[in-house]
């Protein structure tokens, strides 16, 4: 009687597979790895893309202590500290950016949505993150933030150039 277990199992999970791969929106992207990577892969992600996309438009930029501590990236050319945060589009299609401290000390976040067909970002002010009232039920706490596509920019050069460098700017001075 229990020698069908393992045939149904597999008979089950084909099933199963089969219906999440014809709901998933991922399937096609390239952006599918980043959706399976683990918290800490997607964060490393965001960091490195925010630090290469803020050089490649002329802004020195570089990950602080691994990204471990206040904050993430420093910009000695505005002399700021950036809060760095990933996330990728949920199912009711908004980002959850998670683990705001408001006891850190950074100047401004900086962050990056992904949806299967692409990037967006925005740049917040720590002001902003002192507001959110949601905290997380992670024992190492942080706030939570969430965001939809309306209250982000699409992460295009001509856009990221124009949003960096006025809000770099203002925030420096």
């Amino acid at each position: 009687m229990t020698d069908n277990f393992p045939k149904i199992i597999q008979e089950v999970l084909e099933k199963h597979i089969e219906k999440i791969n014809q709901n998933n929106i991922w399937a096609e992207s390239i952006f599918q790895p980043i959706k399976h990577d683990s918290t800490t892969g997607k964060g490393d992600f965001g960091q490195n893309l925010l630090v290469e996309l803020l050089k490649e438009i002329g802004i020195p930029a570089e990950v602080v202590n691994g990204g471990i501590g206040d904050y993430d990236i420093y910009l000695p050319t505005y002399n700021l500290k950036i809060e760095a945060k990933f996330a990728t589009q949920d199912t009711n299609k908004r980002f959850q950016f998670n683990a705001f401290d408001k006891t850190k000390d950074y100047d401004l976040a900086m962050v990056v949505g992904c949806t299967p067909t692409g990037l967006y970002f925005d740049f917040i002010e720590k002001s902003e993150i002192q507001k959110l009232t949601t905290s997380q039920t992670k024992a190492d706490g942080g706030f939570k933030m969430n965001r939809g596509l309306n209250n982000m920019k699409p992460l295009t050069a001509a856009n990221f150039q124009q949003e960096s460098q006025q809000k770099l700017w203002v925030k420096a001075t």
